[in-house]
């Protein structure tokens, strides 16, 4: 009888592992995503790894070659209705020092529109310009002269007309996530930006103050700022994007290196300047060339 009853829950517990299961939701939830695997090879050593910061030794002593999958992605579309949706977006960039590749967020927020208003609540992209230089590195050039990062927010936007666009975000003072820097500061990081199109251009202003506080002494902090003017600029196969910035403690948003903050009373603050050019030349649908 034992016998029976355990080849019963063998042959259970097989069509249970086999079984497929249709999903089904009240909302309106569309799955996306891709598989990447890619691969490189360095002549000197760079900075942090698969995302290529920066080169940290030029020496042909110090060559790399990296495989990686990390940059494999899904996620989720939602809406609830005609008003109210969201986006669940990840990748295998997380870390938890043990030498496996976590699940990552990058977006999770939701969405919620009244007439021209929308006003959103979670992970999404700063209110930095989001025009990025055309390249298949997966840190899009951050710290090499583009600005970007996703981080918690909570923001409202008013489109004018299809032409002119405003966005105004109350954001996490910083990225860390550790109880250090920045995290000491009560008070938010306040965003503001504006969109401008025209004959298929794009244009973007946008700013952002906010400050960190010295975790080793509170009195001490540091300002931060940063004033950007971004473009995208369309001619036949030709595409060009272009971002300028000034900052000050602006580490936070791939300026300087990371934690590099200047406090009152310790050095003073960190000040930078950069930007970059990007071409890109798409002679087909599925074939462009780029360069900077």
């Amino acid at each position: 009888m034992k016998r029976i009853l355990l080849a019963l829950a063998f042959l259970f517990s097989v069509s249970a592992v086999n079984a497929k299961v249709n999903m089904t939701s009240k909302y309106d939830v569309n799955f996306y995503g891709f598989v990447k695997g890619a691969a490189q090879y360095n002549t000197g050593s760079t900075a942090l790894g698969e995302y290529d910061f920066w080169v940290v030794n030029g020496n042909s002593d110090n060559q790399q070659m990296r495989i990686t999958a990390k940059e494999t992605r899904f996620g989720f579309d939602i809406k609830a209705g005609e008003h109210v949706s969201g986006k669940i977006e990840v990748d295998f960039y997380g870390q938890t020092g043990t030498g496996t590749n976590d699940l990552r967020i990058r977006h999770a927020f939701i969405n919620m529109n009244y007439n021209k208003w929308d006003f959103l609540i979670g992970q999404y992209w700063l209110l930095t310009p989001v025009i990025f230089p055309f390249t298949n590195n997966s840190s899009v050039m951050g710290y090499n002269g583009h600005i970007w990062q996703r981080i918690p927010q909570i923001r409202a936007t008013y489109t004018f007309n299809e032409n002119w666009q405003t966005a105004f975000a109350f954001a996490r003072a910083t990225t860390t996530l550790i109880d250090n820097a920045g995290t000491n500061e009560g008070r938010p990081s306040i965003q503001a930006k504006v969109i401008a199109k025209y004959n298929g251009m794009k244009f973007v202003v946008s700013g952002i103050v906010s400050r960190w506080r010295n975790p080793l002494n509170l009195d001490q902090h540091g300002d931060v700022y940063l004033a950007s003017f971004g473009c995208s600029i369309p001619y036949q196969m030709f595409t060009l994007n272009s971002v300028a910035w000034i900052g000050e403690n602006a580490t936070d948003y791939l300026v300087g290196a990371p934690g590099l903050v200047g406090y009152n009373g310790a050095g003073g603050p960190v000040r930078a300047k950069g930007g970059y050019v990007s071409l890109q030349v798409k002679p087909y649908e599925k074939v462009w060339f780029a360069g900077g």
